[in-house]
């Protein structure tokens, strides 16, 4: 393995054990505490709302949340990349994933 992809799986395997505690709740919907009151966006919204977010991260993770519902489609992937729309500023607020807010 080159030096610098070991070092790259190093620091992504710190990073998930830094911010998650297990599997725990995974099949349940843990998630919805999260997503609080707020609708779950109808699968045609999140790509059209992060396109309009203009957040490249916002983009990305929405992108993400879209493929896997592709696969398993479960409301949580919806919910996430809308909590990732809230979270993050639009590009013209800053965004870039500075001032994240918390839900």
């Amino acid at each position: 393995m080159e030096p610098s992809l070991a070092a790259l799986w190093q620091v992504g395997t710190a990073f998930l054990m830094a911010f998650t505690t297990g599997r725990d709740g995974e099949g349940t919907a843990a998630w919805r505490e999260e997503a609080g009151a707020l609708p779950v966006p109808a699968p045609g919204e999140p790509a059209a709302r992060a396109a309009e977010h203009g957040d490249e991260h916002v983009i990305k993770v929405t992108e993400a949340c879209l493929r896997e519902y592709a696969l398993v489609p479960e409301e949580r992937y919806l919910a996430a990349a809308a909590a990732a729309q809230r979270r993050i500023p639009p590009l013209r607020q800053g965004g870039g994933g500075r001032g994240l807010t918390r839900a």
